[in-house]
């Protein structure tokens, strides 16, 4: 008697395959996410290695900047070292080793918020955006806002008019920011159209009224008061000058029309008072870096200090990232003019004794 053929079942490739799959998955879940924690680690070592080539950067304009502010004095456009000038009117592109670019900018060039003349902040802000309506109404608040007393200009606000508002009333004292400003009864109101027009870069929180015309941009020397065309013919020859150790004609007759001698020179100063705000971008672009170098005076422990420190936001494309006020004029190296300087320091053009800087 025959058995019967008994048929073995085909073995179980379905389940195989799918165990393959789910294991493939598995291995591409694994891959992705180690993928993505190697980007992340690798994009935080460059951020963070960005941040220390910024800091190095920084370090190294600072005491370029600071050895010659103090063994050479400013007169005009910048700082004298043997036959050549440092502009410090924002317009020359300056260049560090390792591929960093600076920008100075002489604070007094600039219109100081807590000093100005009313006319200068109304003729400021009708170049940022403001209607000739807040144009005459903001410089009486933002006075308001500054002084010590409690008495309202004509279009200023005191305590009631922010108690009305239910904004904090005013503070009666300077702006010790520039974000402050924001806080000045209905200024917040232009703060969009300010921003966009860069007007940020044109105020400092200087205590002088005193303007460098040689150091102002073409903003600033309008808000002062300057005929455009004037304006524009006196930056053309300031620009052809950039070499030159010596003071613009143009800006000269019209610091003269202001009024007598006294009169002209508390009013447009030559001179830095010592105080310089330095931008610097890296050569990859991204990100930058701002902050003011202030002179302190005679001392040798403390000569600077460094105030209003700002990281710039990076942007999102190479087109959108920051840079330098370029002008018609060349980059320089900003450690050739230490070089230099080393070589022409003279006692009796120092700004304060050069006993810590000597050359060996």
């Amino acid at each position: 008697m025959k058995r019967p053929v008994r048929h073995q079942r085909p073995p179980p490739r379905g389940f195989a395959l799918a165990a393959v799959l789910w294991l493939l998955a598995g291995l591409a879940v694994l891959i992705t996410s180690v993928s993505v924690s190697m980007l992340a680690v690798a994009r935080t070592n460059r951020d963070l290695n960005e941040r220390v080539r910024m800091v190095l950067a920084e370090q190294t304009a600072t005491a370029n900047l600071a050895f010659v502010l103090l063994t050479h004095r400013t007169l005009g456009l910048g700082a004298g070292v043997g036959n050549r000038l440092l502009p410090l009117d924002g317009t020359t592109p300056f260049t560090l080793v390792g591929g960093a670019r600076v920008q100075l900018q002489d604070m007094q060039g600039l219109v100081a918020l807590n000093s100005a003349l009313g006319d200068d902040i109304r003729r400021l802000l009708l170049q940022c955006g403001a209607t000739a309506q807040q144009a005459d109404r903001l410089p009486d608040t933002l006075l308001d806002y500054t002084d010590e007393d409690s008495l309202k200009r004509l279009n200023g606000a005191e305590a009631f008019e922010y108690a009305g508002s239910g904004l904090p009333p005013p503070r009666n004292q300077f702006l010790v920011a520039r974000d402050e400003l924001w806080q000045a009864f209905d200024w917040a109101s232009i703060r969009p159209a300010w921003q966009q027009r860069g007007c940020d870069d044109l105020v400092s929180l200087g205590p002088l009224p005193s303007v460098n015309l040689w150091t102002a941009p073409l903003q600033v020397l309008l808000a002062v008061g300057m005929d455009p065309a004037a304006a524009a013919a006196a930056l053309a020859e300031r620009d052809g000058m950039a070499d030159a150790q010596r003071l613009s004609p143009l800006l000269m007759a019209y610091r003269d029309s202001v009024g007598t001698s006294l009169q002209a020179q508390s009013r447009f100063g030559v001179r830095n008072r010592g105080d310089v705000r330095v931008t610097i971008w890296l050569s990859s672009g991204g990100v930058a870096r701002r902050f003011v170098l202030s002179r302190t005076g005679r001392s040798h422990l403390l000569p600077f200090v460094i105030s209003e420190e700002e990281w710039l936001p990076a942007k999102s494309s190479a087109a959108e990232t920051p840079q330098p006020l370029v002008g018609a004029r060349a980059e320089q190296p900003l450690e050739g003019f230490v070089a230099a300087a080393a070589e022409s320091i003279d006692n009796n053009n120092v700004q304060v004794s050069p006993f810590p800087f000597q050359r060996p």
